[in-house]
């Protein structure tokens, strides 16, 4: 079976998409780079984010490393390694490190676990050979029952080669091609969805896809310049969206624009960020 998650981080590692919804945290061991969950559509709502990129510079934690851990700790995929913790894990993968952290186990399975651990506590055993012996014994009763290496291989392997569709397959082109903005469907979606009526639909969603669209023109006037090809405004494959920038407004505290739109149907004005016209 194909993988949802896996097929939506892949869009997102992909740039294909700004990020996933997912209340399923293997999504980031499938390379997602920014994670939505808890979405709050009432008043004042609000989406609780999660990137990737924090994850790495806040606690240390690549994908190499997370996928180590599902294989240590358990995961979708597999039941762990009977006699590890978290603490345990989490303390091996920092002392080998992200970047050959799953090379290392793939190829070395346990081997690499036991070496790890045996340097850490070498001190410690050396001081008493008697309960050096007793330990020993233990970790060899812990390790009847744990993962090969060939499972850990295939492990690692459904996080990093899951079954889902190439970025460049016709089903993922499909999927992202651009349709017609239709109005009345997104409505009739959202009172279907959300029980929305087609006035609070219009308040909350026309005004980003005004924002989508204006951010697919500048992100393709930032590509151009940066290849330095210029292309006058009315010969852009992607249509400016507006028709006049109104005023300038701070919206707690960020610079923006009131600007109008050009033929988007049911938005007249509305506020975007400074950065998408300047």
């Amino acid at each position: 079976l194909e993988e949802a998650e896996a097929q939506c981080a892949l869009l997102n590692s992909e740039s294909l998409c700004d990020g996933c919804f997912s209340s399923d945290s293997d999504i980031f061991l499938f390379g997602a780079k920014t994670v939505y969950r808890d979405m709050c559509l009432s008043d004042g709502g609000h989406v609780v984010c999660y990137e990737m990129l924090d994850i790495q510079q806040k606690l240390g934690y690549g994908r190499n490393s997370l996928i180590t851990l599902a294989i240590l700790l358990g995961s979708d995929y597999s039941h762990g390694v009977r006699g590890f913790g978290p603490e345990t894990a989490c303390k091996i993968v920092k002392a080998v490190g992200d970047d050959i952290i799953l090379q290392q186990i793939r190829l070395e399975g346990l081997e690499l676990v036991k070496k790890t651990k045996g340097k850490k506590r070498e001190k410690a055993l050396n001081a008493n050979k008697e309960n050096n012996l007793v330990h020993e014994q233990n970790i060899a009763g812990n390790e009847q029952n744990v993962l090969q290496r060939d499972q850990f291989v295939k492990v690692s392997d459904a996080y990093l080669k899951p079954k889902c569709r190439s970025p460049d397959s016709e089903e993922v082109r499909r999927a992202l091609v651009q349709s017609p903005f239709q109005r009345s469907k997104l409505q009739q979606a959202c009172v279907g969805f959300f029980g929305w009526t087609p006035e609070k639909t219009d308040e909350y969603i026309l005004p980003k896809i005004g924002e989508r669209d204006l951010r697919r023109f500048s992100n393709l006037r930032s590509t151009l310049s940066v290849l330095g090809v210029q292309v006058p405004l009315n010969e852009m494959p992607v249509p400016c969206p507006i028709s006049s920038i109104i005023k300038q407004r701070k919206v707690q505290g960020s610079d923006c624009f009131e600007v109008a739109w050009e033929h988007l149907d049911g938005l007249k004005t509305s506020i975007v960020p400074a950065d998408l016209i300047q």
